[in-house]
């Protein structure tokens, strides 16, 4: 479709953005996907963060988004039911899919030794696929978050040298944070 400009020249029409929501926040391992699956999209982007993978799909339900990304699936823990039950129930279809590398990352304020972190932030699921990592960590409390990446900003904020997140590169690099160690555990892919 053409549209005349004031000079009477005929001009593209502006390309409409296009609202995409994900789970957590930016940095976090569903912002990366959604990032990496529309990065050759023609139409601007703009993502929408979400509390929950039901508040992602009820935003394209409600059309306050065209999509939403969410994960379905984990070589390590299989397929995520929640996923696959919300999308039944909201009556939405698939549209495509973006195979995903997690790789966790011990991310701190500071480059510090390993025996100076004391409590270490991550989401569960991470926790839960790094405790061998964990496990050898003396003296260090974990907790669980909401989001990977919302423990990696709280590190941020906080900026105490004795706690650590669990999060992704991208998060690392989004926060300012420093990598202490990489691959925190097995080889582990999300659709």
């Amino acid at each position: 479709e053409n549209y005349l400009s004031s000079a009477g020249v005929s001009t593209e029409a502006p390309l409409e953005t296009v609202h995409v929501a994900f789970q957590g926040t930016e940095g976090s391992y569903s912002h990366t996907a959604a990032t990496r699956f529309f990065r050759s999209f023609e139409n601007p982007v703009e993502f929408i963060s979400c509390d929950s993978f039901e508040e992602a799909l009820d935003r394209v339900q409600n059309d306050e988004a065209k999509y939403a990304v969410v994960p379905v699936e984990n070589t390590v823990t299989g397929s995520i039911n929640q996923a696959y039950d919300l999308l039944s129930a909201h009556n939405l279809h698939v549209v495509g899919e973006e195979i995903y590398k997690i790789e966790h990352c011990l991310l701190a304020k500071e480059n510090v030794p390993l025996s100076q972190i004391h409590r270490v932030y991550s989401h569960p699921q991470a926790i839960s696929l790094c405790q061998v990592f964990l496990k050898s960590l003396k003296d260090c409390h974990v907790e669980s978050f909401a989001d990977s990446a919302l423990a990696a900003r709280k590190i941020k904020l906080e900026g105490d040298p004795s706690q650590a997140a669990i999060a992704s590169k991208e998060a690392a690099s989004r926060f300012g944070l420093t990598i202490l160690k990489e691959d925190l555990s097995s080889e582990n892919f999300t659709r």
